[in-house]
């Protein structure tokens, strides 16, 4: 009888483990389907998406360029070498020159440049003028005042006068930025303390070289621009 109770006991703990390691296997998988229902419902309430913005390039534009007037001289102060130079009056010319292609407000005097194209690495502007009409032996100078740019950033940009040399017949530089990003202005009007502008004449030495009367020149402002070494890439 003893014998019988303890096969007994043995058969009990044998049903007992084997309902236990059941029982498990079936708590895991009852799991494993809730984990799966789980991630299934979260891929359903949840998404990825792309938000996107473009900026568009902009242009380099000449925008303003004057016209110069510098004023009367009496022609025996000229050939007897009392005036030697004429220092710009103002902006405003008795009628422009046949052919002109007329720049924006040419009487304000003031030369601007608008840059806001991102494949410009410098620009710069250059004039060139035609021979007086009527007159041999004058030169030309213009040096832009007061430059500045303005692009809605507290980082100034670099833009500054160029040359002040001869702009009769060559193309003289008289302005550059590099790269200038934004509206670059430069005065070229009377002022008191600074010559913006001046004509030379004392290469006018007989009567021979000069005729009485309002003699004109063409300017011809060029902007150009240089793009980045690594563009053409």
């Amino acid at each position: 009888m003893k014998k019988l109770a303890i096969k007994k006991e043995i058969k009990n703990m044998k049903f007992t483990k084997l309902m236990t390691v059941s029982s498990l296997a079936l708590l895991l998988a009852v799991t494993g389907v809730g984990a799966t229902q789980a991630s299934a419902a979260t891929d359903d309430t949840t998404a990825t998406t792309t938000a996107e913005f473009s900026i568009e390039n902009g242009t380099l534009t000449l925008d303003k360029a004057p016209d110069l007037q510098f004023g009367k001289v009496n022609i025996a102060d000229v050939l007897s070498g009392k005036t030697t130079s004429l220092s710009l009056a103002n902006n405003s010319v008795s009628k422009q020159v046949a052919g002109e292609t007329t720049a924006k407000a040419p009487t304000e005097g003031v030369i601007q440049v608008t840059n806001y194209d991102a494949t410009v690495a410098s620009w710069n502007l250059t004039a060139k003028a035609t021979a007086f009409d009527g007159m041999t032996g004058v030169k030309m100078n213009i040096a832009p005042q007061n430059v500045k740019t303005t692009n809605g950033s507290k980082t100034a940009a670099t833009s500054t006068p160029g040359s002040d040399s001869d702009v009769i017949n060559d193309a003289v530089d008289v302005l550059d930025g590099a790269p200038a990003m934004g509206v670059t202005t430069a005065d070229v009007k009377k002022d008191d303390s600074k010559a913006a502008a001046t004509l030379d004449l004392s290469g006018v030495k007989d009567a021979s070289q000069i005729t009485t009367g309002t003699h004109q020149s063409t300017v011809t402002w060029t902007l150009s621009s240089t793009a980045p070494a690594n563009a053409a890439k």
